[in-house]
């Protein structure tokens, strides 16, 4: 489903999933970030699905919530401040990273400058600036050499206005790899409770009262039902020959183990899965 004609970088807040046919050279960016063949391959068979939660603080900075879901596993979250600090994460797939976000004009990119916002729709950007995202590894803590940048907006793909995130990255021979993922738009996203009372919080912070959140979350909030199936990219539906081994049961088991891997590190999401 295409996103609403109104929807611009200045709201992520949404619900989407990753359009597996639309998205770019998945396979080629994870390669260069050091991932082996088996991860490669068996993340291939993942369908992600994101529920973004998007707001400004009360002190005026950005802040971007992403919950991912792999359908019959539990979720991962992630939470990216839009002020440029140095967010160090140690994954448990490419090791020791150090992340970066901000808001940036398009003239101030550097490397892959022309296909970070190649194609992006003008609501990509907000007083002419565009959400950029940085990560790469942490030589200090022995992370792979690799530098990847990201712009997140929208493009006209396949006829309807999709949410994309661009990248481009640098490998640790120098060489660029091109990519993009395409999400398709699924509806808006529910805030909980407690969250709903700390934007009032943050609401009310701005207008000089106070106020105490709500702490009430429900234990069991990010798990899914264990009878939940695991959905699989319909373009890799299980083929009748026995040769395709990735959609054997020892695959799905490799697929649970991985996902379940990271999902350990809620911040620790693969930046390009």
């Amino acid at each position: 489903m295409a996103a609403p004609a109104d929807m611009s970088s200045k709201n992520f807040s949404g619900k989407f999933v990753m359009n597996k046919t639309l998205s770019e050279n998945q396979q080629d960016i994870l390669k260069a970030q050091g991932g082996s063949w088996t991860m490669r391959k068996t993340l291939s068979l993942a369908v992600p699905h994101l529920a973004m939660k998007h707001y400004t603080s009360a002190s005026g900075v950005e802040h971007i919530e992403v919950e991912q879901t792999v359908p019959g596993l539990r979720s991962s979250s992630e939470h990216r401040v839009l002020d440029w600090s140095q967010k160090k994460v140690d994954s448990p797939l490419f090791g020791a990273l150090v992340s970066q976000n901000r808001r940036v004009k398009a003239a101030e990119l550097e490397a892959g400058a022309g296909w970070l916002t190649e194609g992006l729709l003008p609501e990509s950007f907000v007083d002419g600036t565009v959400v950029h995202t940085l990560a790469q590894g942490d030589l200090g803590k022995g992370g792979e050499t690799w530098r990847m940048e990201q712009t997140w907006g929208f493009e006209n793909i396949g006829g309807a206005k999709r949410y994309v995130r661009r990248a481009y990255l640098v490998d640790a021979k120098g060489e660029a790899v091109q990519g993009c993922l395409v999400y398709d738009y699924v509806g808006e996203a529910q805030q909980k409770a407690g969250e709903r009372a700390m934007r009032g919080c943050a609401q009310q912070a701005r207008r000089g009262k106070r106020a105490r959140p709500s702490t009430t979350t429900g234990s069991n909030a990010h798990l899914l039902p264990p009878s939940a199936p695991l959905h699989l990219s319909s373009s890799l539906s299980p083929p009748p020959s026995a040769a395709r081994f990735l959609t054997c049961h020892v695959c799905l088991r490799t697929l649970r183990s991985l996902v379940s891997g990271w999902l350990v590190y809620p911040d620790a999401t693969p930046d390009f899965i």
